[in-house]
């Protein structure tokens, strides 16, 4: 759900839950489940809040990254639906429906926003160590690290215009990716929704605390 901005800042903000040997399985670990979009497999052998956050599956820092990060959707979804009750009535959020636009746009904000105060450059040289436990194509997962090192090496400013070439990079069509923008942008210029999207990674942060077993 969320971008990897905000996992690999998730991850670290929770790293205290486990113990930690190897930082870079870690945080390869926290982006590795959305590589599903480019590798194909079912997204269900990456995102399964059954299987994938029991204290069982965290065998070692790669799992450990990748429990956080469906730790990380799953506060983020809790507090999607809280905060944007208007939007996503219709629980209608399949692939390039209104409300995924709605969703995109918001993920995409949110990234943007939480790297104004996190420094996310010394992290990226952990996205070379890859590993591919449901026998997906290696050098696609590695592809799709390389392009979120893409996005955010050496900037300190993340454009708009930045994420629609991750957009496009990781497989959508330039009709989505347009829509998307004009959502944005829609939202750039409202005042409500934006207050909305600043408090959610805190809400999120401070609900895993208040809430997770």
């Amino acid at each position: 759900m969320s971008l990897n901005a905000i996992h690999i800042r998730f991850a670290l903000d929770i790293k205290d839950k486990y113990e930690i040997k190897d930082i870079k399985k870690y945080i390869s670990g926290a982006i590795y489940p959305d590589s599903w979009f480019m590798t194909e497999v079912n997204k269900d052998l990456t995102h399964n809040y059954e299987k994938f956050l029991s204290s069982e599956f965290a065998t070692d820092d790669f799992r450990k990254g990748w429990q956080s990060h469906d730790i990380c959707d799953y506060f983020y979804v809790k507090k999607l639906n809280e905060l944007f009750q208007d939007i996503f009535l219709k629980k209608d959020n399949k692939y390039y429906t209104e409300e995924w636009i709605s969703l995109t746009a918001i993920k995409i904000i949110q990234d943007m926003l939480i790297l104004q105060e996190f420094d996310i450059q010394p992290y990226l040289k952990y996205l070379e160590y890859i590993e591919n436990h449901n026998g997906e194509d290696i050098n696609i997962i590695k592809k799709y690290n390389q392009i979120t090192i893409d996005l955010y090496k050496n900037k300190k400013i993340i454009s708009v215009e930045d994420y629609m070439k991750w957009f496009l990079d990781t497989g959508n069509s330039r009709e989505i990716v347009e829509k998307i923008r004009i959502k944005i942008k829609e939202y750039l210029n409202d005042k409500k929704m934006m207050k909305k999207i600043e408090i959610m990674y805190n809400e999120m942060l401070n609900s895993y605390k208040e809430n997770y077993l």
